[in-house]
């Protein structure tokens, strides 16, 4: 009988120690499970601190990572405004070239059918060279923008003179800050990343030399600005 209870009180030892056992290893994840639990309570304790632990750096790591490539929530009037300030830095240096000045594209050669084609002649400031270099230059000139705060809503716009501008520089309610500058050239780098061969072909085909390129290519960044404007 003694050896009976013995066996009996081991028994349930045995199952008590196994159904703890069971108990631990449910509280770590399916697949994240160590391969040996500690008897020990305190020993148990520090293991799961180390699991946590591995864990939180693990995470932290991801977040440091891909923190970078998560889509971030666009400044609207700082989008629009580097937008404007794109097409107005365009319209300004072609502005700048005469008309008169010419240039000769393409070659003497025989199409298709035998006939000799001959180069064409076209307006420089029209010209696939000159626009490539003209968006290759723009977003420069973001540097030359800044933040205006105008009946509580921020604003983008230039606020140096270009060459030629005569009179003060119009600084009523300007904040010059580099990090809105660094901000307006990605933005502007962007756009241009998006709408480049679209641009390229505007000002390369524009016949009504008064549309405005801003209207036709920044609605979509100003759109959501002024709606914005409106709820407020």
């Amino acid at each position: 009988k003694e050896k009976d209870g013995k066996k009996k009180q081991k028994k349930k030892e045995g199952e008590k120690e196994q159904a703890q056992r069971k108990q631990q290893a449910n509280f770590f994840p399916r697949g994240c499970r160590p391969q040996s639990l500690p008897n020990n309570p305190r020993a148990f304790l520090v293991l799961v601190f180390l699991w946590g632990m591995r864990w939180l750096v693990f995470s932290a790591f991801l977040w440091v990572v891909l923190l970078p490539f998560a889509p971030a929530q666009r400044n609207g009037a700082l989008w629009c405004g580097a937008c404007k300030g794109l097409f107005d830095e365009i319209e300004w240096r072609i502005g700048q070239v005469n008309p008169q000045n010419k240039l000769e594209v393409g070659s003497f050669r025989l199409d298709n059918t035998g006939a000799l084609k001959t180069p064409q002649s076209v307006q420089l400031s029209r010209s696939e060279a000159f626009l490539t270099e003209v968006l290759e230059q723009v977003c420069a000139e973001m540097k030359n923008y800044s933040e205006f705060t105008v009946a509580g809503n921020k604003e983008y716009r230039r606020y140096q003179k270009r060459p030629g501008d005569t009179g003060p520089l119009n600084l009523t309610n300007f904040g010059w800050s580099v990090d809105v500058q660094d901000h307006l050239k990605l933005a502007c780098d962007a756009i241009l990343s998006d709408l480049e061969d679209d641009v390229m072909e505007f000002y390369r085909q524009q016949e009504d030399k008064n549309q405005k390129a801003h209207n036709k290519f920044c609605f979509n960044y100003c759109s959501q600005n002024q709606q914005r404007r409106n709820e407020l």
